[in-house]
């Protein structure tokens, strides 16, 4: 037959305006005295400790802005924030709902799974789900390491800085829910470390105020900035916590 009319589509770029995130390090400060008399490397140690600071300062800065993701479920099959009763810790079902939610927006898998980030608390929850003790009774031992590797496609990430928040409302005087965010791939975006933009920042001796040259300053400066770019590839399931 005849060929079909060529028509080919034209890649689309969507110019996303954003000012941007100026983040600085709270920093530390010694003198010549604690670095001669230490048995640690103070410079080193504290190069690790700045470092480590600014990781996590970066992660909670994108925490915020994918918690606020517009995309929400509730425990239980709750309606609203306010209806989440105590009993309504998260479940197997409530992943199984968020897996799904994810496939009919046609959510891009990262590394052929979803990827939670939750609290300790959520993962707690789970296990003591009974419907999921008796899932993986004859699986690898994910009750006595801790861990979870997989449920319905979703790979699980805990962190100490998850995301929470308060009661829900006049009908819920739950203290701490925890907000689950499940994503997919290029859900939102994050700039990435540059030459240019991330900096350890250390003065020597001799600096400002330091008359005898006697005081040393370290700490860290980064310029980012955090978006969601797909609301329908991110899911972010609230639940009572235990």
């Amino acid at each position: 037959g005849a060929s079909p009319t060529w028509t080919p589509a034209t890649a689309a770029d969507t110019t996303i305006t954003a000012t941007a995130d100026f983040l600085f390090g709270q920093g530390h400060e010694w003198n010549d005295g604690l670095e001669y008399m230490s048995f640690a490397d103070i410079p080193k140690e504290l190069r690790k400790l700045n470092f480590m600071h600014a990781a996590e300062a970066i992660d909670t800065e994108v925490r915020d802005v994918v918690v606020a993701g517009t995309n929400v479920l509730y425990a239980n099959g709750r309606s609203t924030r306010p209806n989440i009763l105590s009993t309504d810790t998260v479940d197997m079902n409530d992943f199984f709902t968020a897996s799904t939610t994810l496939r009919n927006s046609d959510a891009p898998e990262i590394s052929g799974m979803y990827s939670a980030m939750c609290s300790a608390n959520v993962i707690q929850s789970l296990m003591q789900d009974t419907a999921f003790q008796s899932a993986i009774q004859f699986q690898k031992p994910y009750i006595f390491t801790g861990t979870i590797a997989e449920l319905y496609g979703i790979r699980f990430n805990w962190s100490s800085r998850a995301a929470t928040t308060t009661s829900g409302g006049s009908a819920s005087q739950i203290a701490t829910l925890d907000q689950t965010i499940i994503t997919g791939d290029n859900a939102y975006g994050k700039t990435a470390w540059m030459l240019d933009d991330f900096d350890i920042v250390y003065t020597g001796p001799g600096g400002w105020g330091d008359e005898w040259a006697t005081r040393h300053a370290m700490t860290w400066k980064y310029v980012m900035k955090a978006v969601i770019l797909n609301q329908s590839w991110l899911v972010r399931l609230e639940s009572a916590r235990a």
